[in-house]
């Protein structure tokens, strides 16, 4: 190695280290420009803005807490119309790239937990009297809205979709404690907002 040239040995430094480089970071891809169109998009809703350290908490998660300490569609407004732009931000990612996009934990995590948040919020505190109040207070934009997501999730979570419907129906206060001619599970899927039809 002594013996080499300096000039070789320079070359052979700068080739080593863009070969790490590489192996490091990943290669700029189209899917990545989309993700990262998205990231820009959901700012700061799903995502922390780096220009502003002083805020802790991304737009989701705070009007998550205002939602429910209000418990109303004035208070809730701001969580639902952070959902619907998730979603409609979402639905332009290209047939290719949206498995790697919507794979991603942040956001994966961010549209099964506003579901099933919708679904415990319009649930309440315990088990609606009839599959006739099932929908608490929501109005016609509100189940809307989460029929979007419901939807979205369908197509594009197949795979997750029954495991999901499992875990929320066992999570909803008072649930296990109904009674049905087929058990708890219909009874309880019957009474939730996850029972109606988003053909509209």
């Amino acid at each position: 190695m002594n013996n080499l040239p300096r000039a070789m040995l320079v070359a052979l430094g700068l080739a080593g280290g863009l070969i790490l480089i590489y192996l490091v970071t990943p290669p700029f891809t189209a899917c990545t420009a989309q993700y990262e169109v998205i990231q820009k998009s959901l700012t700061p809703y799903l995502y922390l803005d780096p220009r502003k350290k002083h805020i802790v908490k991304t737009g989701m998660q705070k009007s998550v807490e205002d939602c429910k300490l209000t418990n109303n569609s004035g208070g809730c407004f701001p969580f639902f119309e952070g959902s619907q732009k998730m979603v409609h931000e979402l639905r332009v990612v290209s047939p290719e790239c949206a498995a790697e996009v919507l794979e991603k934990s942040e956001i994966k995590s961010a549209l099964f937990q506003s579901t099933r948040f919708m679904v415990a919020l319009a649930w309440g505190a315990a088990p609606p009297k009839s599959e006739f109040e099932r929908d608490g207070w929501y109005d016609n934009l509100n189940k809307a809205i989460f029929c979007e997501l419901k939807t979205f999730l369908q197509n594009n979570f197949k795979d997750d979709w029954a495991s999901f419907i499992d875990e929320t129906l066992q999570s909803l206060p008072g649930s296990n404690e109904l009674q049905g001619p087929k058990g708890w599970r219909e009874a309880t899927w019957n009474r939730t907002i996850l029972a109606n039809r988003c053909d509209f």
